[in-house]
């Protein structure tokens, strides 16, 4: 099998990785809750805030407490996940444009299509 063949071997298993995780992050995707998760560090400890936006537009932060602790895994969940989606989407169009902009054949065929004096 030649560097080609692997290569393109490769891509396409690459390709197919990335299909599925995408596919699963879509279905682990978390749409529903608006807002981000802001983390405060004061000394030693963490404050989580709950921020977003009220009906006229400001933000406001809601304090996270032991009680509300869900809500921030949640939170944390769901720009893990967004992240992951963007890395993730950007990987496969990377490869798909590899895939069909790399040129399998040019350093072969270079050397043939030069003229014969310069050969």
């Amino acid at each position: 099998m030649g560097k080609e063949a692997t290569l393109m071997k490769w891509i396409s298993k690459e390709i197919a990785f990335y299909t599925k995780l995408i596919k699963e992050i879509e279905k682990k995707r978390i749409r529903e809750m608006e807002g981000t998760l802001k983390v405060q560090t004061r000394g030693e400890r963490l404050y989580y805030y709950w921020q977003r936006k009220d009906e006229s537009g400001k933000y406001i932060q809601e304090y996270l407490g032991q009680k509300k602790r869900k809500i921030a895994v949640k939170l944390a969940e769901k720009d893990y996940y967004n992240r992951l989606f963007k890395l993730a989407e950007h990987n496969l169009q990377v490869l798909y444009y590899v895939l069909s902009n790399f040129r399998w054949d040019g350093m072969k065929n270079e050397y043939e299509k030069i003229g014969q004096a310069r050969k």
